[in-house]
């Protein structure tokens, strides 16, 4: 399984545990990138630190990437 294949899948995993509303990935400047409300595809970005905030229904998460 290639690496974006296993984003995939932790990500529908965590979007059906979760109830994931939207995610939005921001730059180490504190950036608003994109916003996803249902895909979360990070195929297209360059390597870095990225900064997601994660919204379910009753809580908001925060965490880093780091994209290779």
């Amino acid at each position: 399984m290639n690496q974006v294949n296993y984003h995939r899948l932790i990500y529908s995993f965590a979007q059906n545990y979760l109830n994931i509303k939207k995610v939005e990935v921001y730059d180490i400047n504190g950036r608003l990138l994109k916003a996803f409300n249902n895909v979360l595809n990070l195929s297209i970005q360059t390597s870095g630190v990225y900064f997601l905030k994660i919204y379910t229904n009753s809580e908001i998460y925060n965490t880093t990437i780091i994209r290779k």
